[in-house]
């Protein structure tokens, strides 16, 4: 019977140390005992039902570390194209990350600086547009000798 007996202690003292470990994330060190516990007793369920826990449990916690390693590549590179003022191609890339991590402000929120940043740079363009084509109108009446015309032309331009 002594054998026994030390064959129930090995193997609670595993599932004891496997459990204690797997409450404070410790997966490797828990996945150790839990295999040692599953060893002593081929036939208990409990070691294998938690090896099967740390096993989905490490799978998620990789899956989690690529997503982070992909979400702060994409930030990044975002980060270094908005500097570089490569406006669409940053809010893009904001946009990937949003994509990834949808609950992180700091991609919306520089999504919404590009998106600001575009729109006053459209406005700007239609001034200078508009300033261009009625110089270009004064200029046109002004060599046209219709001096009235290109005046008012040119107070448009400049008012």
């Amino acid at each position: 019977m002594p054998v026994l007996k030390k064959l129930d202690d090995d193997y609670n003292l595993a599932v004891k140390k496997g459990d204690s470990l797997l409450g404070v994330t410790q997966y490797a060190r828990a996945k150790v005992a839990f295999t040692e516990a599953a060893a002593l007793k081929p036939a208990e369920t409990y070691p294998k039902e938690k090896l099967a826990k740390i096993n989905t449990a490490l799978a998620d916690l990789a899956k989690q570390q690529e997503l982070d390693k992909q979400y702060m590549a994409a930030i990044t590179y975002a980060d270094k194209l908005l500097a570089a003022k490569s406006y669409e191609e940053a809010k893009t890339q904001y946009t990937a990350a949003l994509g990834l991590k949808p609950g992180e402000a700091y991609p919306g929120t520089k999504i919404a600086e590009i998106t600001k940043l575009l729109d006053d740079i459209a406005k700007q363009m239609a001034i200078d547009s508009e300033y261009a084509a009625l110089v270009d109108s004064g200029e046109k009446l002004f060599k046209a000798k219709s001096m009235d015309q290109a005046k008012v032309e040119y107070q448009k331009a400049w008012p």
